[in-house]
């Protein structure tokens, strides 16, 4: 009995997610993405600290 109750919650739940992203308007920009030159800390490390505050954007 509670499969049934489930059933049209979830139904109308893909049916409202799947139509929401059924339409795709995005209109790519040549040139103007970011390049990454490097990385800190490089790709493998370990013992690496988690509490850094010296990120930098750019």
């Amino acid at each position: 009995m509670k499969i049934k109750n489930l059933i049209l919650p979830f139904v109308i739940l893909c049916i409202s997610l799947f139509s929401g992203c059924s339409d795709d308007d995005f209109q790519e920009v040549i040139g103007l993405c970011p390049v990454v030159t490097s990385t800190n800390p490089v790709d493998g490390a370990i013992n690496v600290p988690l509490d850094r505050d010296d990120y930098r954007f750019v």
